[in-house]
């Protein structure tokens, strides 16, 4: 998929810029960004958001661990079977979110 995008990226000619007289300043909009509340609190809210998601993920991995080492099994193999329970539950929560996306179309 990704080397389809650079694909796409590549063949596909961005539009001229009407307005090449203007200029872009990063501090200044690096300034009007930060005087806009809900910009700061959106960027503090998804800060927050992924460490905790980050962190619930971490731990499914170790509970997962614990349980299957509780049960006889290896260490080693113990991880490698929390890790591809994780990476399943991170498909099924992305994909998850394509789909309740699009139902979201449909419910007011």
């Amino acid at each position: 998929i990704i080397v389809v995008m650079f694909i796409i990226i590549a063949l596909v000619k961005m539009p001229k810029n009407e307005d090449s007289n203007h200029k872009v300043h990063l501090f200044l909009t690096l300034k009007r960004l930060i005087s806009n509340k809900r910009y700061r609190e959106g960027v503090v809210a998804q800060f927050f958001y992924v460490g905790a998601q980050i962190m619930c993920w971490t731990f499914i991995i170790h509970y997962g661990t614990r349980i299957f080492i509780s049960q006889g099994m290896a260490e080693k193999d113990a991880e490698i079977l929390s890790q591809q329970y994780n990476i399943i539950a991170m498909i099924i929560f992305c994909v998850s979110r394509f789909i309740c996306t699009f139902i979201l179309k449909y419910i007011k």
